[in-house]
This record gives structure tokens, sequence and C-alpha cells, in this order.
């Protein structure tokens, strides 16, 4: 029986599924979180608005972040072809399936 758990997803992986909206550096999250507060302390309304917060975020956001090479992203076309079957017994049953033929792949490369 092949289990419903996968790996987690990092902020990359995130991003790139649509699961996110940014994704800021760990390094960068102090400058981040030092221009917000010196944002929200300049007291104007328009300073908090969604606008300004977004663009600040930017500012410390990576577009386009590395993917790692065993990212579970660049297996989507076999998660959608899985997981778009109409009940839980056919997923289970195309994940078995692949599961067999990534292992019997495996041991012939």
């Amino acid at each position: 029986m092949v289990p419903l758990l996968g790996p987690r997803l990092d902020g990359a992986e995130m991003l790139a599924c649509g699961l996110a909206t940014h994704f800021v550096p760990s390094a960068k999250l102090p400058l981040l979180e030092k221009a917000l507060i010196s944002r929200a302390a300049s007291g104007t309304s328009s300073s908090c608005d969604l606008a300004s917060i977004s663009a600040i975020i930017d500012e410390y956001s990576l577009q386009q972040p590395a993917l790692n090479e065993k990212s579970a992203f660049h297996k989507m076309d076999v998660i959608d072809k899985c997981f778009s079957r109409p009940t839980v017994e056919e997923i289970l049953s195309a994940l078995e399936k692949e599961a067999t033929t990534t292992d019997t792949n495996r041991a012939d490369g």
C-alpha cells in the first residue's frame, strides 16, 4: 500500500506551485522586517496599505528561486496524472502503478 505522504515543499516549490505569493530568502528576512517596521512607524495611512506593503515585500523577494533538482515540482505531470482520478481507490492504484514503474526503471538503469 502506498501511503499518502510526501516530502515537504520548500519556499521555492511553494512559489512555483502557486501556494505562496512571495519568496524571501531567510538572509533577507531581518531587512524585510526592518523595512516593514519603518514603514508602519511613518504613521501615514497610505504607508500601511496593501499595495505599499506588497511593494516592500517585492523589494526583498526573489521572483524565480532555483528549484532543487529532486523537487516534487519536476514531477507535476505524474502528480497531475495520478491525482486526477475520480476516486481515492483509483488514485491509490495510479500511485502504486507509478511507484512500481519507477522502481522497475531504477533497477533497469
